[in-house]
């Protein structure tokens, strides 16, 4: 039995380092504990870019603090990961990925704090693997001074040993047509680019001189940002151009149950009656981050609202839940998005209780 065992480890510690390091796109969770923290890392890899999110969790129970931040990084010139905050440049996590470890500094209250953690074993979380798809096509493709459209899709689907109901769920979170059987993810993205270069196309037809408003992107790209056997929680950012004074970038979440396909909402994850309490706090967050106090009003400071209430959009992470507002919908565009996040230690008592089993609380 102990040599069963130890063999079952040796193969799952070679199939880490061997997919890791021959693979030139990834996906895998990292987890462990280091100088009074708990760090959970889900790093997905791209050639030499990586993105991700880190969730962080004082274990001192005097004093705890939950945060949860999302990564965009890429490899340095020593082999080394540079990860820092998105639509931030300076990198807060710098580390190598050595067979099943991923060790290094972490930046927390403008100190380096060193870390080491272990890959999470695929049997405690779902596996999924990461498509990547690419295209352009000239306007005018007999003209070497032709604008373009540019289209590429970095998206993670369950592997092949899902339910083909999960599959159709992730692929509809995506925006994508239901797969099938002989219909894999890259030819259901395959669809996708189709439909966005026949629009393109269209242009072609239009009279005048050529300008910059011809020249179009879009870029779709997912990551993990909870993921045990019971629980995933996807995150979906998209950036459109298609003509104007700016593109359009858009976050959307999407938590799901393992054993149901079912994306969850809101109502499915608090008890009756927490919204009350939600919004009460995501407005007192709100105000703190923008340093006003509870008596300035959030219209005044250039809020369309005066009140956050929670909504759809929400992501669960391992120390919290987040809410996130995309441009326009509490503020104008040059405010930005706005991303608020609710530690547990604050709202563990409005969870359901199904959702705390499933979260082993």
């Amino acid at each position: 039995m102990f040599k069963n065992s130890l063999f079952a480890g040796i193969i799952s510690f070679l199939f880490i380092s061997v997919s890791l390091f021959s693979q030139e796109n990834w996906y895998q969770p990292f987890e462990g504990n280091a100088d009074g923290l708990n760090i959970t890392i889900h790093l997905h890899k791209s050639q030499k870019r990586f993105w991700g999110s880190v969730a962080l969790q004082k274990i001192n129970a005097a004093d705890p603090s939950e945060i949860c931040y999302f990564l965009d990084g890429s490899l340095n010139e020593a082999n080394g990961i540079n990860l820092s905050k998105v639509g931030e440049e300076d990198a807060i996590i710098n580390g190598t990925v050595s067979g099943d470890m991923f060790s290094g500094t972490i930046m927390l209250s403008g100190e380096h704090q060193s870390f080491s953690l272990k890959a999470i074993n695929v049997t405690q979380y779902q596996p999924f693997q990461l498509v990547l798809r690419n295209a352009d096509m000239k306007l005018f493709p007999d003209n070497p001074s032709s604008p373009s459209a540019l289209i590429e899709y970095a998206l993670l689907f369950p592997e092949s040993g899902a339910s083909s109901i999960f599959i159709d769920a992730v692929s509809g979170f995506y925006g994508l047509q239901s797969s099938t059987i002989k219909q894999t993810p890259s030819k259901t993205i395959d669809i996708e680019i189709e439909a966005f270069f026949n629009q393109y196309k269209e242009l072609a037809n239009i009279g005048g001189e050529m300008s910059p408003s011809f020249q179009w992107v879009k870029s779709v790209q997912s990551s993990i940002v909870f993921n045990s056997a019971d629980l995933v929680c996807l995150h979906r950012s998209t950036y459109v151009f298609t003509g104007g004074a700016h593109g359009m970038k858009h976050s959307s979440f999407g938590l799901f149950e393992v054993s149901t396909s079912k994306k969850l909402l809101i109502s499915d994850v608090f008890i009756e009656g927490f919204q009350e309490e939600i919004n009460h706090r995501l407005t007192a967050k709100l105000k703190s981050e923008r340093g006003l106090t509870e008596t300035e009003l959030l219209s005044s400071n250039g809020y369309f609202v005066d009140a956050i209430e929670s909504n759809e959009n929400f992501y669960l992470s391992p120390t919290g839940i987040g809410f996130y507002y995309n441009s326009y919908e509490i503020a104008p565009y040059s405010t930005g998005h706005t991303n608020l996040f609710l530690p547990f230690s604050e709202i563990v008592h409005l969870l359901k209780p199904e959702i705390k089993s499933l979260m082993a609380f």
